[in-house]
């Protein structure tokens, strides 16, 4: 990478230097010319290439440095935006869980009293059997845990098939979903503006001024590790057999 870089840094030189002067040899040409003028004049192309391509080099640094401030706050816009979707989603799935409950606690309160007619005359241990199973029922929704990302919310609502058909869950899906997607397309970017940074901060005559200007190679920003239905499909396969 580094390499590519001081190529590319020495090419552009040469370029900037045979533009500068073919510039300055037509009027320079209207005059004639002893050696020492023409060495001066070489030399004087040259120092002005050197000024040029410092300058241009600098502001196209500068100008990357205020790139990756940018991209690196839309991040955080998004992923704060994703973040409230979740917590919404969290808010809506509680109040779900709550009417579940509720739904649950008063089938539960109707069976035992059905069942405790029917069973007047039996063994009270029987009775007790038949009550332990509704109340493992009732913690399982205990048991689940907070939505964090897309994949999550689908597999409760895979779990909970009445849901599905909820145009507020499926719009809370879509709408996660298309946030995600938003925040790892601004992640790739980043990236590659991180890569374009820290190549051009560390080839010439970048990393001439790096101290001067404070500048420092910026981190790659690491992507989230999310469960996806290709995950899903490699860990399926560890259990494949013949």
């Amino acid at each position: 990478m580094k390499r590519k870089g001081y190529l590319g840094s020495i090419f552009r030189f040469l370029g900037l230097y045979l533009l500068i002067m073919l510039i300055t040899i037509i009027p320079f040409s209207q005059f004639k010319q002893t050696d020492f003028e023409v060495e001066l004049w070489v030399l004087t192309s040259a120092l002005v290439t050197i000024v040029v391509s410092l300058v241009l080099q600098i502001n196209s640094i500068a100008r990357s440095k205020q790139k990756l401030l940018q991209e690196k706050s839309d991040i955080y816009a998004s992923e704060k935006s994703r973040d409230s979707l979740v917590l919404k989603t969290n808010e809506v799935i509680e109040k779900f869980k709550t009417v579940e409950r509720s739904q649950h606690t008063d089938s539960t309160q109707q069976q035992i009293k059905t069942t405790e007619n029917v069973m007047q005359s039996m063994d009270q241990g029987a009775l007790s059997k038949n009550k332990t199973p509704k109340k493992k029922e009732s913690d399982a929704l205990e048991n689940i845990e907070k939505i964090t990302d897309s994949e999550s919310l689908k597999n409760f609502v895979e779990q909970h098939t009445n849901l599905k058909t909820n145009v507020w869950v499926s719009e809370l899906i879509e709408r996660i979903v298309r946030k995600e997607n938003e925040i790892l397309h601004q992640i790739l970017i980043f990236n590659e503006s991180v890569a374009s940074y820290n190549t051009q901060i560390n080839s010439f005559p970048g990393f001439l001024f790096k101290r001067r200007f404070g500048w420092k190679e910026e981190n790659y920003h690491l992507m989230e590790k999310n469960a996806t239905e290709e995950d899903k499909f490699l860990s399926d396969l560890d259990h494949i057999e013949f």
